[in-house]
């Protein structure tokens, strides 16, 4: 990507360096979780993600999709989220 500097040339970064400017912090915290808690967090994730696209399902298909995110995040309470900003 391109930033403009304070003097006003432009600066050339790379994806990588925007994606870890934006979310560098979240991504430590991710990477600091023991592999079941980040396996929980992907789960929820992924919940969220099919919920989305639920808007046109039968209202049991909905149901059984919403009772997934609820279970995904009662299963997601134990990770720790200590030093993640809010």
């Amino acid at each position: 990507m391109v930033e403009s500097s304070s003097s006003g040339k432009l600066e050339s970064t790379t994806m990588k360096e925007d994606l870890r400017k934006i979310y560098g912090e979240e991504w430590t915290w991710l990477m600091s979780l023991s592999m079941s808690q980040k396996l929980k967090v992907a789960y929820f994730a992924i919940s969220l993600v099919v919920a989305t696209g639920v808007a046109e399902c039968n209202w049991f298909l909905t149901t059984i999709i919403l009772v997934n995110v609820v279970a995904s995040a009662l299963v997601v309470k134990d990770a720790r989220i200590k030093g993640l900003k809010e």
